[in-house]
């Protein structure tokens, strides 16, 4: 079972990667055509996950797992809390390098922003389940929320600038104005309502749910490598080797002994601590080189940390296979 998985999480990554750096190629070589507009399909895609099949999964993960002991409601915190220790490991390090500020903001989003939905649910999913994904999403509730009220508000202390984009939105308003966000929480709720119903989940449902999970997975990451420039990798080794301990290291060393002393251990048989090691052991997310943009910051620095330590979770994964075996 835990091998299939592995290959599931593993395959997924590494089809999203070549996928998307393929296209970028052919596009660049002029292999596809200028008629085609490549872009654009590329954001099509991305809504269709982030507004479509991604809240039908939430919702149906949701409906589907009974969640009834207050314990569960630590969950949240923890992934608050992995926030903050991820961003100020990420900054003291920065101060250490002695970093500009510019550096630093990158380091900053890089460190705290964390890919805990397209391949923290996606390897969730592979190795426990349906009830891995919904305690995903329960760790990652107010993931949003604390990007954008915290995350893009430390990021813009740190720009030398703090040019916006003409974007004159409180991160509060802004939180609330995005239709990606709206729809994620629209779809937790209606699935926490379902579970608390008499309803019983259709079959099919939980059918579907199992193919959506990885086939979003592949398509976000897919669409996020279209994007990537591996030109300036090189001259930022450094940095991304720093966030990898901070990501792979550090941040699971922490949180893990912190969750089993809460007593996430006991719950599910022990399938929440195990939810709590993978999304604290993630990635930074793709939503970490937004701040950057915005509030012009080193854009190649958190590239460079995104496209390496992504890649690199082609060896954590085998890494945290071996751990849960023993757990």
């Amino acid at each position: 079972m835990l091998q299939n998985s592995l290959l599931l999480s593993l395959g997924t990554i590494a089809s999203g990667m070549i996928i998307g750096q393929s296209a970028r190629k052919l596009e660049a070589s002029g292999s596809i055509p200028p008629s085609v507009p490549l872009g654009r399909y590329v954001r099509t895609a991305q809504n269709m996950v982030l507004l479509g099949f991604g809240p039908l999964v939430n919702a149906s993960a949701f409906w589907a797992v009974r969640m009834t002991d207050p314990r569960f409601a630590i969950l949240p915190l923890l992934g608050v809390a992995g926030f903050i220790l991820g961003g100020s490991a990420a900054i003291a390090i920065s101060r250490y390098l002695r970093h500009s500020r510019r550096q630093t903001g990158a380091m900053f989003t890089s460190g705290s922003f964390t890919n805990m939905g397209t391949l923290g649910g996606l390897i969730s999913f592979a190795f426990l389940g349906e009830a891995g994904y919904a305690f995903a999403c329960m760790y990652k509730l107010f993931e949003d929320f604390v990007y954008y009220t915290v995350g893009f508000s430390v990021a813009k202390l740190y720009s030398e600038g703090e040019r916006q984009n003409g974007d004159r939105l409180s991160p509060a308003r802004r939180l609330f104005a995005d239709p990606f966000i709206r729809r994620y929480f629209l779809s937790m709720v209606l699935g926490v309502v379902l579970n608390l119903s008499a309803v019983e989940r259709p079959a099919i449902l939980g059918r579907m749910t199992a193919l959506l999970i990885p086939v979003n997975s592949l398509i976000l990451v897919s669409t996020s490598a279209y994007r990537m420039r591996f030109q300036a990798v090189p001259g930022y080794l450094r940095e991304a080797l720093a966030i990898g301990l901070i990501k792979f290291v550090l941040v699971p060393a922490i949180m893990v002994p912190v969750a089993a002393a809460l007593g996430t251990g006991r719950l599910y048989d022990g399938q929440v601590l195990k939810v709590v090691l993978i999304l604290s052991s993630m990635p930074p997310a793709f939503l970490s080189l937004i701040p950057p943009q915005l509030y012009d910051l080193d854009t190649d620095l958190a590239n460079s940390s995104w496209l390496i330590n992504t890649a690199a979770l082609l060896v954590v994964v085998p890494v945290l296979h071996l751990i849960m075996r023993v757990m």
